[in-house]
């Protein structure tokens, strides 16, 4: 499974660098994050893992707001380009 993050993350940073948007870098700061905490469990002791279930929730939480925010640059590029493309 982290295996898989470090993915996305690494789809998302190439994303945010071909398309220069700070929403996508800190997307995949977020799925780097937990990934890397997907693998903190599996190898630190039962006891760690306990306190590392509790910071789990906060990339998701970060991951889903961020996706928002993507959204609305998202949109707002595309109005930007449309408004530019219609000749006066």
């Amino acid at each position: 499974m982290a295996l898989i993050l470090f993915s996305i993350a690494w789809v998302f940073y190439q994303e945010s660098r071909r398309q220069e948007t700070f929403a996508d870098l800190l997307l995949a700061i977020s799925f780097l994050t937990w990934g890397a905490l997907m693998i903190g469990e599996v190898l630190l002791p039962s006891r760690v893992t306990e306190s590392l279930r509790v910071l789990e929730l906060l990339p998701q939480l970060f991951a889903a707001a961020l996706m928002v925010m993507g959204l609305y640059e998202e949109e707002k590029r595309r109005v930007e380009h449309n408004m530019l493309a219609f000749p006066m």
